[in-house]
């Protein structure tokens, strides 16, 4: 690719400017190559058309074994990186950290001009692989870290030895690793003005000597942290541009000292060293990811099953032995469907199956579905099912959520018993009954008592609220009701009036309580008529009336009937005293008149109160009728007008007159209280 080879040619220009390049892509330019333009390093991608990594490196062993072969590639694995390292490849950079280009081709270059320093490349390279390796192998830090101290020793003195690691979250620098023969290791710390925090800083290695430590310490750049050492060699570990962490080593020894050599040997190290430990640690972070997961999916409440694009099973969860009888170690890469899936269904979840892989579209993936799944014991039982589909690289991964819903199941049944009972109760009941939205008063359903009510039917009042109907008579009461229950409470025996479709008023009891119908809060209305109770106590009290005035009035008869015998006496005296053509003897008369007219009053009184003894006789009914006039004006009231329309050969009747008078009155009396806004009334 020429931008690539383009690219490399810029990043090892920036570290040495007087190169030469030639570019080929066949063997036979190779050949030629090494024969005419002897190169010092070369440069291959690890996989061309016709001209791969592995036939440069065979080829270069053959023909220049001296001539050190870097790899450049796109996207490199741990164990071809290895691979190539193991068949002769002096070192290999990936195109997305090409910043490592030029040192690695600098150092190609020093191992090519100095035996010495193909060396001490063989040394690095044994002891990059060795790290590589380990970083395949060791599962922690704990274990991976002391090695690397044991490598670093074969190339260099590194009794005192530590690695610190900078973490940007928590702004800590911490120290996985610190052996030192006089210094114990230091405590995590916020990164101050150390040496170590110089090169973590600076992102450069360095070599601190006794002369440049006072440099150094003039300059202000460190302060001085543990116990002065004789030399000091840290080189920075690095993440493309970003510094992580400081491979140190220092010496106490005045005979044991650092060179640039070494620091180029730690630094070449270093970025295996940082590779090795990121490896690591995102390791141990996948593990314990894992882990999170394993435990998260073990102390679900539902049983959790994971299935492979084979149809196997991949995990089973805690919940998933309790539920369907199988232990872990029995069903892990066992078909799912000989396990749990009914035989009935089997056919139907291959065929789901195939259809996926097929179409990448499944008619019960990404939603909960009910279904029967199959126990150990070759039972059924019903289960909610959610499954969802999980890419895994090239793979699939099925993941299922599995609850069994048995007792659900018992319980909707129960429900559904309950509420065909009190349907039945409620339809049945002899009381109105209504049962309506609490949000809005729309009635969902009435029972026949309460239509029969209003005489209406259900199809006009279901949908509708009581407003909409017209029943409330008074409104205020409604409003009452529905704050009351919207607020919590209840509305308990409330008298209030209801009107039927023909308009009539219908008297009852209204009680309303909050329930909980179809999810949703609904309430009861339950209503007592009461209209035919409540005119009974009307004609009972009204009876009452009668009876206390028919007592009073017997009571002033009486008294009255003593008064008119003396004026009777007194009058007859006084008549006989009297000449019989005297002036007197006329207003005597009228007198006696006057009382016999007073007589027949109290008589009615007491026909009225029923304390009269009957006297039947022979009687003209027109002339009772005449006689009872002026008492039934005083019944009735101004705004009833009285009329009668008499028949002058009616004839005579055998009746006692008091209670003749009596039915009179009380026909009178009902048809005035049936006019209650008056009206005219004719006998």
């Amino acid at each position: 690719n020429p931008q690539d080879a383009e690219l490399e040619e810029r990043e090892i220009r920036r570290v040495e400017a007087s190169c030469t390049f030639l570019r080929v892509d066949t063997r036979e330019g190779m050949v030629a190559a090494l024969h005419d333009f002897v190169p010092d390093v070369v440069l291959t991608d690890h996989s061309l058309p016709t001209f791969a990594a592995q036939d440069a490196l065979q080829l270069g062993q053959q023909l220049a074994p001296d001539t050190p072969i870097i790899v450049v590639t796109g996207r490199l694995g741990d164990e071809p990186a290895v691979q190539y390292l193991q068949a002769g490849a002096a070192d290999y950079v990936v195109k997305d950290h090409l910043h490592r280009l030029g040192p690695a081709v600098l150092r190609a270059l020093d191992i090519q001009r100095s035996r010495e320093a193909q060396t001490s490349a063989r040394q690095l390279q044994a002891a990059t692989y060795r790290i590589a390796q380990l970083a395949m192998s060791a599962p922690r830090l704990e274990e991976l870290l002391p090695t690397v101290h044991q490598i670093v020793s074969e190339l260099m003195p590194a009794k005192n030895f530590y690695i610190a690691l900078y973490d940007e979250a928590t702004d800590l620098l911490t120290f996985p690793y610190f052996v030192d023969e006089v210094d114990p290791p230091p405590a995590p710390r916020h990164p101050g003005r150390g040496i170590t925090e110089y090169v973590l800083r600076t992102g450069r290695p360095l070599l601190v000597k006794p002369d440049s430590q006072l440099d150094l310490d003039y300059l202000g750049a460190v302060e001085a942290v543990g116990t002065a050492s004789v030399d000091w060699l840290g080189v920075p570990l690095k993440q493309g541009d970003r510094t992580v962490g400081v491979l140190a080593v220092q010496t106490y020894t005045a005979g044991v000292r650092y060179e640039e050599h070494h620091k180029e040997m730690l630094q070449f190290v270093s970025t295996q060293v940082e590779a090795a430990i990121e490896r690591t640690r995102a390791e141990q972070a996948l593990r314990a990811s894992e882990a999170r997961l394993t435990a998260i999916l073990h102390s679900a409440l539902d049983a959790h099953v994971a299935m492979d694009d084979t149809g196997r099973v991949a995990t089973w969860n805690q919940q998933a032995e309790s539920m369907f009888g199988w232990a872990e170690r029995e069903v892990l890469g066992q078909r799912l469907a000989d396990i749990i899936v009914p035989p009935a269904h089997r056919e139907a979840h291959a065929a789901g199956l195939r259809r996926f892989l097929a179409t990448g579209e499944g008619p019960i993936l990404n939603q909960r579905i009910e279904l029967t799944a199959l126990r150990r014991d070759g039972s059924e039982f019903p289960v909610e099912l959610a499954v969802t589909p999980v890419r895994v690289g090239s793979s699939w991964l099925f993941s299922a959520f599995v609850r069994d819903i048995t007792a659900r199941r018992a319980a909707d049944e129960a429900l559904r018993a309950s509420e065909a009972k009190f349907g039945s109760a409620f339809q049945a009941h002899p009381s109105p009954m209504a049962i309506a939205r609490l949000a809005d008063a729309r009635w969902v359903d009435v029972n026949e008592s309460l239509l029969r009510l209003f005489g209406m039917n259900r199809a006009e009042t279901v949908g509708r609220s009581g407003h909409e109907l017209g029943i409330w008579r008074r409104d205020e009461l409604r409003q009452q009701m529905l704050a009351q229950l919207r607020a919590g409470g209840v509305f308990r025996d409330v008298e209030v009036e209801w009107l039927t479709r023909s308009r009539e008023v219908r008297t009852g009891l209204l009680s309303a309580e909050v329930i909980a119908f179809a999810g949703e809060p609904h309430f009861l209305l339950h209503f007592q008529d009461v209209t035919e109770r409540k005119q009974l106590e009307g004609q009972l009290r009204q009876a009452q009336k009668m009876e206390a005035i028919g007592r009073l009035a017997g009571g002033v008869a009486h008294d009255f009937n003593n008064v008119l015998t003396a004026i009777f006496g007194y009058v007859d005296i006084l008549r006989e005293e009297m000449p019989a053509d005297s002036t007197a003897q006329r207003d005597l008369a009228e007198v006696r008149k006057a009382s016999e007219r007073a007589a027949s009053l109290t008589k009615q009184l007491l026909a009225f109160s029923r304390q009269q003894v009957l006297e039947p006789m022979v009687l003209e009914p027109n002339a009772l009728i005449e006689d009872f006039e002026k008492m039934l004006h005083r019944l009735i009231g101004e705004d009833v007008e009285l009329r009668l329309s008499l028949a002058r050969d009616a004839g005579n009747v055998l009746a006692d007159p008091g209670q003749l008078q009596q039915v009179l009155m009380n026909l009178v009396v009902n048809a005035r209280d049936a006019m209650p806004t008056g009206g005219k009334l004719i006998l």
